[in-house]
């Protein structure tokens, strides 16, 4: 009856009549897609090592749809939702696997009330063995290049996949222990970079564009370093790669030692740690013994206050210790004598 309508009415009734047609008509579709529209998901499937981790998924769907996300197993929980309206970043923890001889399945569905997707979850078995780090510089000698500026590439990985791998850290120093050494410090975690300078934790974002951190014994070019997820051949995480352009700041007088930190959630670190991968020297060291001197000559009283004046010709930083003994012989032949 409308159509008839339509095709015997003339001038500005049949335009009009047209127009509250096709308002009519773009009305019921409107609806229709937007309560009938079937989410997407992706990924669509996911591979991960024993030690599981935290992930997350893209649900996209019409603007004002809502949908549902549900797991058919309890080793995969979510962390946000599990409701949702519109498109939205679904975040979800897969536990470690409890079998180190089978690996498990699990489906993680998004469901509207148009439809539904799935995202195949599979985790290996979870297995023996403790993190690893490995520095990809060439090496002479196991010496880096004599040179103030060096951009390490570092790989830390564990056999149950980056998200069993807790703590990733460089060092370079003249020993380790050195409270002026060029710290850094990731959290694989929570995705957190500390640039650490005598005690202190500076927060950055690696590869943020103009970013430095300047410390007492190195400068870290944030913008030119980076960090990378590495994957296996079934694209589960296995580690990241940390790029850092570092240069030596003049304090780092003398040999330098690379060292490498690792440790996962078990605490279980690298055994090659504390042994240094590397060494790094730019800034030569003089052959001098540091100097000691007292301030003023003691008094006499039972309380005194006694000062010194204790230097090295390659700076304060490279004094590596600072002893003072009380005693009334040989301090050798007494070491333990109280100060």
């Amino acid at each position: 009856m409308i159509q008839s309508q339509h095709r015997t009415a003339s001038g500005a009734a049949a335009v009009g009549g047209v127009a509250r047609c096709l308002r009519f008509a773009a009305g019921v579709l409107l609806t229709a897609g937007l309560w009938g529209q079937s989410p997407s998901v992706s990924p669509s499937s996911l591979s991960v090592l024993g030690g599981g981790g935290f992930e997350s998924a893209t649900v996209t769907i019409a603007s004002g749809t809502s949908w549902t996300a549900s797991s058919n197993v309890s080793w995969i929980t979510f962390l946000n939702g599990p409701t949702f309206t519109g498109s939205a970043t679904l975040y979800y923890q897969v536990a470690q696997n409890p079998s180190s001889t089978t690996g498990q399945q699990g489906t993680i569905t998004v469901t509207s009330a148009g439809g539904s997707a799935t995202l195949a979850v599979s985790e290996a078995a979870f297995a023996s063995g403790g993190p690893t780090a490995t520095l990809s510089n060439q090496l002479t000698g196991g010496a880096l290049p004599s040179q103030q500026t060096q951009t390490l590439v570092i790989t830390f990985g564990s056999p149950n996949g980056l998200g069993y791998l807790n703590v990733a850290g460089v060092i370079v120093a003249n020993a380790l222990g050195d409270p002026y050494s060029c710290q850094m410090m990731y959290y694989p975690q929570g995705g957190a970079f500390y640039f650490i300078d005598q005690g202190n934790y500076y927060s950055y974002t690696l590869g943020t564009p103009g970013q430095q951190a300047t410390g007492t014994h190195c400068i870290l070019n944030v913008a030119a370093s980076s960090v990378t997820v590495t994957s296996n051949s079934s694209g589960a995480a296995t580690g990241v790669t940390l790029t850092l352009n570092l240069t030596l700041q003049p304090s780092a007088v003398g040999t330098q030692n690379v060292y490498l930190e690792e440790w996962d959630l078990n605490g279980t670190g690298d055994n090659s740690y504390p042994a240094p991968v590397a060494s790094w020297s730019y800034f030569a060291a003089q052959n001098v013994a540091p100097s000691v001197s007292m301030a003023s000559a003691p008094g006499t009283g039972a309380t005194q206050l006694v000062q010194y004046k204790i230097g090295d010709v390659n700076g304060y930083t490279y004094l590596a210790q600072v002893n003072e003994y009380l005693t009334n012989g040989n301090p050798g032949n007494n070491p333990s004598s109280p100060c």
